[in-house]
């Protein structure tokens, strides 16, 4: 593989296709989102993505950061607003295309909810839970410089 001698310029190139790359795979998720919620999608596949969402979350995070330095206040803003972005979208889109028709198109409509839930809970809930876990690290930095 060839090296530039300008790494600067060598990164900078790599980020650059990385970003079109991920445009390319949400433009792709955004025209199969458009088909598939015209076909609609079952109260149990929304079910099942709120809970993705919520409890099964909190319970990964958890067993993830037993043994991390977080405090209880982090491990809640990483389990609310940690990512479920680019590489869910690939591997949900790769799945659709090859698992059978039935299989697939339930894991692609659970992961169309989780990705746009997780869009809307982020827009709705990260400002109130950043601000929270914000002034807690705050008065805690208070108490401890006291």
């Amino acid at each position: 593989m060839r090296r530039y001698v300008d790494e600067e310029r060598e990164q900078e190139y790599i980020d650059d296709v990385g970003f079109v790359l991920a445009a390319v795979v949400w433009f792709v998720f955004g025209a199969v989102v458009w088909e598939k919620l015209h076909d609609g999608v079952a109260v149990s596949q929304v079910v099942f993505g709120v809970l993705v969402l919520t409890a099964v979350r909190a319970i990964a995070v958890a067993l993830a950061t037993v043994r991390s330095p977080l405090s209880g206040p982090e491990r809640v803003l990483l389990a609310g607003l940690g990512p479920r972005g680019t590489a869910n979208v690939a591997l949900a889109l790769w799945a659709y295309i090859v698992l059978p028709p039935g299989p697939g198109d339930t894991l692609l409509s659970v992961a169309i909810v989780v990705v746009l839930g997780s869009v809307v809970l982020h827009g709705v809930a990260a400002p109130i839970l950043v601000s929270r876990v914000d002034s807690r690290v705050a008065a805690g930095a208070w108490r401890q410089s006291n």
